[in-house]
């Protein structure tokens, strides 16, 4: 049993994605909120495609109580599309344009807790309202606000929160193994990719193997490989070349400074 919330801003893909985390062949419920007959050809062909790609083992339930039926139907997979037509309808039904958005506190109060209590998987689809601009209008600041409030109420008791950019999935809160896919970021936590910008740690390159190697010792002097060297002084593996010699200089600390100056032949052939 898990609930998560699959926020995304217009257009993202989060309604196509969130139905891919109910089950395709068992049965589902789907509680869509929007309003079918809006008087908007493009609003009503969108409907459309959305209930031509739900599977024929889910049921479809068109409404704005929520809370009653999460509470009062038999328990099956549910997907909740979405609570921003949800929060709509609550605020046209208590005049909450007028008033202001304390007039839905309650419905948010009694959606928050039925969502807390569902016994079975829950996917709940809610535009993130962050990702625009502020709204020109009072009604659209309002509603922004309150839709803002509602998405943190839920998120908060959700198992998982999901933002979903161009169809893909980004992991807010929860483990992201379970969408299924490896976000960038959980594939740098994994050690499997690296960050912009971070460096990737370099390993030392063998020098081949016709070149000897030896190793600075006390005093500048070449020691061979399995001599031991002093505490204060760490190796250092430095290939041996025609007309180098190695300078030891002492720095601020207790560090040291090793240098290799060479004249004349190089091992590259320069």
């Amino acid at each position: 049993m898990a609930t998560t919330l699959v926020l995304g801003g217009i257009r993202s893909g989060k309604s196509r994605f969130a139905e891919s985390l109910l089950p395709a062949e068992g049965p589902a419920r789907y509680l869509a909120t929007g309003s079918p007959d809006t008087g908007d050809p493009a609003w009503t062909e969108r409907i459309a495609a959305h209930r031509s790609r739900r599977p024929s083992q889910w049921t479809t339930a068109e409404t704005t109580d929520i809370a009653t039926e999460l509470r009062t139907r038999a328990p099956l997979p549910t997907l909740v599309d979405d609570l921003g037509g949800w929060l709509t309808a609550a605020m046209d039904a208590h005049g909450a344009w007028d008033v202001g958005a304390g007039a839905v506190s309650a419905d948010i109060g009694a959606l928050v807790e039925a969502v807390a209590d569902y016994p079975v998987d829950l996917v709940i689809v809610s535009p993130e309202v962050g990702l625009t601009v502020v709204p020109a209008t009072a009604a659209g600041r309002l509603f922004a606000d309150a839709l803002g409030a509602l998405n943190q109420a839920v998120a908060a008791r959700a198992d998982r929160v999901l933002l979903v950019v161009a169809g893909q999935p980004l992991t807010i809160k929860g483990d992201a193994r379970d969408t299924g896919r490896t976000t960038r970021g959980a594939a740098i936590r994994a050690g499997i990719g690296t960050r912009s910008g971070y460096r990737r740690r370099r390993t030392r390159t063998p020098a081949p193997t016709h070149q000897a190697h030896r190793r600075v010792g006390p005093a500048g002097r070449a020691v061979g490989v399995g001599g031991s060297l002093p505490e204060s002084l760490p190796p250092y593996d430095i290939p041996a070349t025609t007309g180098c010699r190695v300078r030891r200089r002492p720095r601020r600390g207790r560090r040291w400074r090793i240098r290799l100056s060479c004249v004349g032949h190089r091992p590259d052939g320069a």
